[in-house]
C-alpha cells in the first residue's frame, strides 16, 4: 500500500523525445496503478491529492533530478480502469 492506495501493480511508459544532435529535450512519464483485487470499486475513494502526491514524488527519480532544468519533463499517474474493475 502506497498513502493508503491498495495497489495491486504500476506499469510504467517513458517517451523521450531528442533533437537531431542526440540531447535531449523532453520526457514524459505515464504511471498506470492497478488497484489490488480486494479493492475493486473502490477507485471513486482514491483521493485526487493521493495522486497529486505521487506524481510529485515520481518527478524527483533519478531521470527527473539528474537531467538540465532546459528538458521538458512531464509525469502523470492514474488509475488504471482495466486493473481495478
Amino acid at each position: 500500500m502506497e498513502l493508503a492506495i491498495p495497489l495491486a501493480e504500476v506499469n510504467g511508459r517513458f517517451e523521450v523525445s531528442a533533437a537531431e544532435n542526440w540531447i535531449i529535450e523532453a520526457v514524459q512519464g505515464d504511471f498506470q496503478l492497478g488497484l489490488a483485487p480486494q479493492a475493486c470499486g473502490l477507485q471513486g475513494l482514491v483521493d485526487p491529492a493521493q495522486l497529486a502526491f505521487l506524481e510529485q514524488r515520481m518527478a524527483l527519480c533519478p531521470v527527473s533530478r539528474n537531467l538540465p532544468a532546459t528538458v521538458q519533463k512531464r509525469i502523470t499517474v492514474t488509475l488504471d480502469q482495466q486493473q481495478s474493475s
